[in-house]
C-alpha cells in the first residue's frame, strides 16, 4: 500500500517556531500604532446633532457625552 503523502511533504510550521524577538517587536509596533490612533480619536466628540423624529437631548461634560432620546427617536 502506498502512502498518500510524498516523502518531501512537510507539515506546516506552527506559531511556536516564530523567533521571540521578532514576535515581541511586531506586538510592540502594533500596540504603539493602536495607542496613537485611540488617543487621537478619544479627543474629539461628535457635534451637530440633527433630530429627524422624536426628541433628543445632549449633555457634554469634559470629554464625556450623554445622549438621551425618546422612544423611537431618529437622530
Amino acid at each position: 500500500m502506498r502512502s498518500i503523502m510524498s516523502p518531501t511533504h512537510r507539515a506546516p510550521r506552527s506559531c511556536s517556531r516564530i523567533a521571540p524577538r521578532r514576535l515581541a517587536a511586531a506586538l510592540a509596533a502594533g500596540s504603539l500604532l493602536t495607542l496613537g490612533m485611540a488617543a487621537a480619536d478619544a479627543q474629539v466628540l461628535p457635534s451637530g446633532l440633527s433630530v429627524v423624529q422624536g426628541r433628543a437631548q445632549v449633555n457634554t461634560v469634559g470629554n464625556s457625552m450623554t445622549v438621551t432620546n425618546s422612544n423611537g427617536a431618529i437622530l
